[in-house]
């Protein structure tokens, strides 16, 4: 399913040309489920969506799990 939208977008910031990729809500939870089910390691993820830095799968999966803690009272 690597299929799934991304955008690019592209800035020149201090002379230097980048590239920010904003990837779609449905790709970002495709990996993290892929990821925390077991079905891929990270680098299959990154290689499989074409997302360039871990940092960016971390921070997703980071992100979904301190949705779903809960705080026992």
């Amino acid at each position: 399913m690597g299929n799934l939208p991304k955008f690019v977008l592209t800035t020149d910031v201090n002379m230097k040309h980048s590239k920010i990729i904003r990837y779609s809500d449905e790709v970002k939870e495709e990996v993290v489920n892929a990821i925390l089910n077991g079905e891929l390691l990270l680098k299959e993820a990154m290689e499989k969506y074409d997302i360039l830095a871990e940092l960016t799968i971390i921070k997703w999966v980071k992100k979904s799990q301190s949705k779903t803690k809960t705080i026992d009272v």
